[in-house]
């Protein structure tokens, strides 16, 4: 999951996959904005906002902690990084098979994220223009990943630096 502040993504993950205890054998991994970045500060509005990111974090970190146990349980992994570039797309790659994807906009020099309708492709052999789409999503998370500041799981250093949101 390529994700903006989280507004209404941690609620999702939280409450259909984390709290669950149904599901099993999950391995998720999302990324969000770092509300620490001037970039990303430089252009908020109400739709992307570095304030309700910052709630979302320790939000995450919380009830991570509270549920870690539970998750190795039932087999239940959950990472999530902070990123610190403005945005440019957004959104979900199930299984790799399906992708939700949307674009940002910038109007007057604001980060738009909502309401910005989602493209929704299926995996099929052959199509390259679905397969292009797959990539550059893929892509765009793995760079995001690697360059990314962890929120959870937390490193010991970032215990310390990571939760003064």
């Amino acid at each position: 999951n390529i994700g903006l502040d989280m507004g209404s993504t941690w609620d999702i993950i939280n409450g259909r996959l984390l709290a669950n205890p149904n599901v099993r054998n999950l391995d998720w991994r999302s990324v969000m904005i770092d509300p620490l970045s001037r970039a990303i500060k430089d252009v908020e509005v109400r739709t992307v906002s570095t304030r309700f990111a910052g709630t979302r974090i320790k939000q995450i970190q919380s009830t991570c902690s509270v549920l870690k146990e539970q998750l190795e349980d039932r087999n239940v992994k959950f990472a999530c990084k902070g990123y610190g570039t403005v945005p440019v797309l957004h959104g979900f790659l199930i299984n790799a098979s399906v992708l939700f994807l949307t674009m940002t906009r910038i109007e007057n020099g604001e980060l738009i994220g909502t309401p910005n309708a989602y493209l929704r492709f299926v995996a099929s052999p052959g199509q390259e223009s679905i397969a292009h789409a797959f990539r550059a999503f893929s892509d765009w998370f793995d760079h995001l990943w690697a360059k990314g500041s962890d929120i959870w799981p937390m490193k010991p250093k970032l215990l310390e630096d990571r939760t003064r949101f």
